[in-house]
């Protein structure tokens, strides 16, 4: 008791559920729905919490993460994470694969470097 009014020592916990619970149904809805689209002019990146619309003629790198380099019409650098072709580490050798041929393409189609690069346009 505390002036009259009492504080459940447990209600930190309870909100960090709550918080946890909702991050998990965001990822649970988001993450197989991660992907990139290429259009003719644009890239369209729609990763877990949010989606990116990149055009084709601003992208300056990709890296091997693999992170989309930009700049945007004011000249500010930005970087975009592709996590749907993030197949690092302990992935399922047919997903790298697949993430890797994707990566080429991604490559082919921006006009930046080869896969394992982070060349300057």
């Amino acid at each position: 008791m505390w002036q009259g009014t009492w504080n459940s020592p447990g209600w930190p916990w309870f909100g960090i559920g709550v918080l946890a619970a909702l991050f998990g149904i965001v990822s649970a809805i988001r993450i197989p729905r991660s992907r990139v689209i290429l259009r003719q002019d644009e890239m369209v990146v729609y990763g877990q919490l949010w989606s990116r619309t990149v055009p084709r003629e601003s992208i300056t790198s990709i890296t091997p993460w693999p992170l989309v380099k930009w700049t945007d019409s004011r000249g500010r650098e930005h970087s975009t994470p592709v996590t749907a072709l993030n197949a690092g580490g302990r992935t399922l050798s047919a997903f790298a694969e697949h993430a890797l041929e994707v990566r080429n393409s991604l490559h082919e189609w921006a006009g930046v470097g080869g896969a394992s690069s982070d060349d300057a346009r």
